[in-house]
């Protein structure tokens, strides 16, 4: 059946400033944050649906969180302030 991409990875809260939780209905495989000029800022291998991530470290703006699961991509925009 096939993955409703909505179903996976909500991530708030947004804007953040201390953290995101990163939240699937399914099981986000790997998940990739990449600044606004495609660098890679985070990365880790989560095999599970619920995941935060600490991002005070980060500097302020917008990121794009990628979200892998059963194959599948899905993008979220994120702002850190």
């Amino acid at each position: 059946q096939p993955l409703e991409l909505e179903s996976i990875g909500q991530a708030y809260p947004n804007p953040a400033s201390e953290y995101i939780r990163i939240n699937s209905d399914v099981d986000i495989e790997e998940l990739v944050i990449y600044s606004i000029d495609g660098k890679v800022v985070y990365a880790e291998s989560v095999n599970q649906q619920e995941t935060m991530i600490d991002v005070a470290r980060f500097a302020k703006g917008s990121y794009v969180v990628r979200m892998i699961s059963n194959g599948k991509s899905v993008v979220r925009n994120i702002l850190v302030k």
